[in-house]
């Protein structure tokens, strides 16, 4: 499943595509140190919301972050839909 998510990004950011990152200031680093962040395409897209809404993504509920609510609601809504990952199984 992890190399299926990989492709999706890839055909919507390919390698070497200039993106912004947007952090909020609360949220800067998960507890294994990875980066927490907005992801913004030169389109303006955001690849966090398009991972999600074509369901090759899911919101860590750990942490907060403001459109947490927003992509809750996106993964219901591609879980109904069984887009990408859940297609295959039911959750992942």
């Amino acid at each position: 499943m992890g190399i299926k998510a990989t492709e999706f990004l890839r055909s919507i950011a390919p390698v070497g595509t200039d993106c912004t990152l947007i952090q909020e200031p609360e949220n800067t680093i998960d507890v294994y140190g990875r980066t927490l962040a907005y992801m913004i395409l030169p389109t303006g897209e955001e690849v966090n919301k398009l991972m999600i809404e074509n369901g090759f993504a899911k919101p860590y509920e750990k942490f907060y972050c403001k459109r947490l609510p927003e992509y809750q609601e996106l993964n219901l809504i591609a879980r109904a839909e069984k887009k990408g990952l859940f297609a295959i199984t039911k959750k992942f």
